[in-house]
C-alpha cells in the first residue's frame, strides 16, 4: 500500500499535465539538468532568481 499514489495526487498530475502550455510532466532528469546548468561555469552572473521547470505551468497563472 504504501508504493501506491493516493488518487488525488495522480488527478493533480494529470490535471498538471493537461493544463500546462507543454501538455506534460517535467521528468527528474529535467530538473537535474536545469541544476546542472545553475551549478556550471555558464551560469556565473545568474544571481537570485526563481528558476521554473514546470512545462510552462506557472505562466498560465494557475
Amino acid at each position: 500500500m504504501a508504493s501506491r499514489q493516493p488518487r488525488w495526487i495522480r488527478r493533480r498530475f494529470s490535471s498538471g499535465q493537461a493544463e500546462s502550455p507543454l501538455h506534460r510532466n517535467i521528468t527528474q532528469e529535467e530538473v537535474g539538468k536545469a541544476a546542472a546548468f545553475l551549478l556550471s561555469d555558464h551560469a556565473g552572473a545568474i544571481t537570485a532568481e526563481n528558476i521554473f521547470v514546470d512545462a510552462g505551468y506557472h505562466a498560465v497563472g494557475l
